[in-house]
């Protein structure tokens, strides 16, 4: 009786551990595959926008282009600031509108947590703030003036 139980126990404290292992080795892979998309998805945004202003660059400086997102085969009419970024007013209506450009997955767009933060008023027609986003607990922010997208860890 006592080596079934032993062999019952030995049996049993595999599981566990096998369970345990599985379970960390998920948890730990869900973290690293988010950080690799939101490492990815700033990569993503930040050549985008390069991209936007080397159109601007070669259509001629205008305030407005036409520019294709990606792979997405979508035209967005861009409105440009005189340094060649996009000019995305400061609140929630228009920073949503700017990051939705960038993503491709519905499911993402509907998740999309938007805040903004007013720096200071201007008369020309360069904003000065910041856009924040959450997309699945990962915190983002575009600052407007500079043109950086930045994936804040």
């Amino acid at each position: 009786m006592s080596r079934k139980l032993f062999y019952g126990l030995v049996v049993f404290t595999l599981i566990v551990i096998l369970v345990a292992y599985a379970f960390w080795y998920r948890v730990v892979r869900e973290q690293e595959w988010q950080e690799t998309m939101a490492n990815g998805f700033e990569a993503r945004v930040n050549n985008e926008i390069s991209q936007i202003y080397w159109s601007w660059q070669q259509q001629g400086r205008p305030d407005v282009i036409d520019y294709v997102i990606g792979e997405s085969k979508m035209t967005f009419p861009i409105v440009l600031t005189d340094k060649g970024l996009p000019l995305v007013e400061v609140s929630q209506e228009a920073c949503l509108a700017f990051v939705s450009m960038f993503l491709d997955d519905q499911k993402l767009k509907e998740n999309v947590k938007v805040s903004t933060t007013y720096l200071e008023h201007s008369n020309n027609k360069n904003a000065i703030g910041i856009c924040h986003y959450s997309i699945l607990n990962k915190v983002f922010a575009y600052h407007v003036e500079t043109g950086e997208f930045k994936y804040e860890r």
